[in-house]
């Protein structure tokens, strides 16, 4: 009898043992299946379409998108034609024109300054007798602003940069005017084009002088210069064209919003 309930209890024991073995097996399995299963319903769910409602519309993205705007293939400035052929010009200005047609706050603050300040300029410049493209010079030096206008020409007395200028008339901005004009009819009577003048107003005539005696060529476009002149050359020329064809290229400005 001894012996029979020392089995049942041997017996016992081993079936307790077994099922607490496979019960841990089994949890452990759960458990290491369970990332995978995650990661498996987690894909399912992200390549999943989303319903019409959750789905972003194409105005919640779209103005982030920007539609390629293409240079002119042609390009005269003061009656000079720019080599737009020559793939190394052409690029040249690429890079000036698109930095300038997709600056859209810049394009449309000159776009507001030129309806107040361009004509009264075309009339110095035709009184002048210089060329009606030099307007855009004009906005490339100053941004039609009137410190940036009397202190780019050193007429701003010395009131610190932070104070807006005061006492000065339209009169006052015409003077300054005419002694940039001055000064670049002056570089031009002295160089064969306004390509060069603007370079030399940039970086000196003497400057100027020099490349074209060392290189043996007054070309601009074939001259070695400075980079931050040939590249403010060529940023007029992009300015020209950006505002003189400022409505095919996007820009149109409601009468009422101009200065």
């Amino acid at each position: 009898m001894k012996h029979f309930r020392l089995t049942v209890y041997r017996t016992a024991c081993l079936f307790l043992l077994l099922t607490v073995m496979i019960g841990c097996s089994t949890g452990r399995v759960d458990r290491e299946k369970s990332p995978a299963a995650s990661t498996t319903a987690a894909s399912t769910r992200a390549c999943s379409p989303l319903p019409d409602e959750v789905r972003p519309s194409q105005s919640d993205y779209s103005t982030n998108l920007a539609g390629y705007i293409p240079p002119p293939n042609h390009m005269v400035f003061c009656g000079e034609q720019v080599p737009l052929h020559v793939q190394e010009v052409w690029e040249r200005f690429d890079r000036e024109f698109t930095i300038v047609v997709y600056n859209n706050a810049q394009m449309y603050l000159w776009l507001k300054r030129m309806q107040r300040d361009f004509p009264w300029i075309e009339k110095r410049l035709h009184k002048l007798s210089l060329p009606d493209d030099l307007k855009y010079f004009i906005v490339q030096e100053t941004d039609l602003l009137p410190r940036v206008w009397l202190a780019k020409i050193g007429t701003v007395r010395s009131t610190g940069l932070n104070s807006p200028p005061t006492g000065y008339s339209q009169s006052d901005y015409e003077r300054a005017l005419d002694q940039l004009l001055f000064k670049l009819k002056a570089l031009r009577s002295q160089l064969p084009s306004w390509t060069l003048a603007i370079a030399a107003y940039h970086c000196g005539e003497k400057r100027i002088q020099d490349a074209v005696n060392a290189q043996k060529t007054n070309d601009f476009y074939h001259l070695q210069l400075p980079l931050g002149t040939e590249t403010s050359v060529f940023r007029v020329f992009a300015i020209k064209e950006a505002l003189q064809n400022a409505q095919q290229y996007g820009y149109i400005l409601p009468t009422n919003a101009r200065y």
